[in-house]
């Protein structure tokens, strides 16, 4: 069994309205997705080209690593500098006293 519905001429103007909105919507949307393609299409072949150059440059280096002779670096002045940090019952000790000025303060 099927019903029909009679609609009004301004019911009918506002579903075809709405219908072209959508429609526009959809195409839009399916434009911008074309676009996104496109792009990402082009970032992977830049990522591809830039991973071929690096790994030319990786080469390059290893090459001239070789042909370079190996130099050894001795450090005359070696200081070490230790601080001694404080303990942590010295910390919480002049955490409270800084807290009993601010109340004194106040």
């Amino acid at each position: 069994m099927i019903e029909y519905v009679k609609l009004g001429h301004s019911e009918q103007i506002y579903g075809k309205k709405n219908l072209l909105y959508g429609q526009m919507e959809l195409l839009t949307i399916i434009k911008r997705y074309q676009e996104y393609k496109k792009l990402r299409k082009k970032e992977l072949a830049l990522k591809n080209q830039l991973r071929k150059k690096v790994n030319e440059m990786q080469q390059e280096m290893k090459s001239l690593d070789k042909l370079f002779p190996t130099v050894k670096h001795e450090s005359y002045h070696t200081r070490t500098i230790k601080k001694t940090p404080k303990k942590r019952d010295e910390l919480d000790l002049e955490i409270e006293e800084i807290r009993t000025k601010l109340k004194a303060l106040q």
